[in-house]
């Protein structure tokens, strides 16, 4: 079975997660490792759909200008 897609919001709602658990455990290394890779991989998502939105929208923008 596919592993659903998350939404941005619930992406960056699962990196705040991770911040308050690093913030607010102590926490084994490999732990610590494993959250902040799973926080790496979610922000290079949000950047990459963030850059797509921008040019989808700038697209718009000129095309409404023609």
């Amino acid at each position: 079975m596919a592993k659903k897609q998350l939404t941005y919001k619930e992406k960056v709602e699962e990196i705040e997660q991770i911040i308050a658990f690093v913030e607010s455990n102590p926490v084994d290394i490999d732990l610590l490792q494993d959250k902040i890779q799973r926080a790496v991989q979610l922000i290079s998502e949000c950047k990459k759909e963030i850059a797509q939105t921008e040019e989808r929208i700038q697209k718009m923008l000129d095309d409404s200008e023609e």
